[in-house]
């Protein structure tokens, strides 16, 4: 997908049973230096649960996948791409929680067969112990950092506050000036930004 001075990046999308498969080999070696460790079958973890019961084929879509760090690559050609044969010093820094879910849903007699998994995967080139620690905790920090979606977000893509919304840029207020409805949140500031005002 890259490749960058400091670390080569991958993208790949693999079956759910390899994954089960390090995990039920290495255990909690394989998430060493992850953030966090698996917070049960709550809240996010038990609709990764769920979907893996209920819509396996989905599980792609609805997951952001895993984020893994090595320091070394064996990749072969093939006729379709690449195929990745061998990682060297594997950890998964960010996806511990799919990574366990899937492992325990199976466990639990869930069928893992339709699921995929997406993966990025950035081999360091230094030989440096401390830029390979520094890449793990940046990749860390910033992946487990992204912005919460609620469930007023989620209502955001109601079709009447649709309607509403391309009615407030067209339908004048009875001073003659047109009003602003935040559909989304964050739309006013990011509108004022884009046109220099704050």
């Amino acid at each position: 997908a890259a490749v960058g001075a400091d670390f080569d990046s991958y993208l790949c999308v693999f079956k759910a049973e390899v994954l089960y498969d390090l995990y039920k080999l290495y255990s909690s070696r394989l998430l060493e230096q992850n953030v966090r460790s698996f917070l049960q079958f709550l809240g996010v973890n038990k609709g990764l649960r769920n979907t893996i019961r209920d819509s396996p084929e989905k599980f792609i879509a609805y997951n952001n996948g895993i984020t893994i760090t090595a320091t070394k690559a064996v990749v072969k050609p093939e006729r379709k791409g690449l195929a990745l044969e061998e990682l060297t010093d594997l950890q998964i820094v960010n996806g511990g929680q799919t990574t366990a879910s899937i492992y325990f849903a199976k466990k639990e007699g869930a069928d893992i067969s339709n699921v995929k998994i997406v993966a990025k995967i950035n081999i360091v080139k230094s030989e440096r112990s401390s830029d390979l620690q520094d890449l793990i905790s940046n990749i860390s920090k910033f992946s487990n950092t992204q912005s919460k979606v609620n469930d007023a977000d989620l209502g955001s893509k109601n079709p009447q506050l649709v309607k509403l919304k391309k009615l407030s840029e067209i339908v004048a207020s009875p001073t003659n000036r047109l009003w602003f409805f935040e559909r989304s949140g964050g739309e006013y500031k990011t509108q004022r930004r884009k046109y220099g005002t704050k």
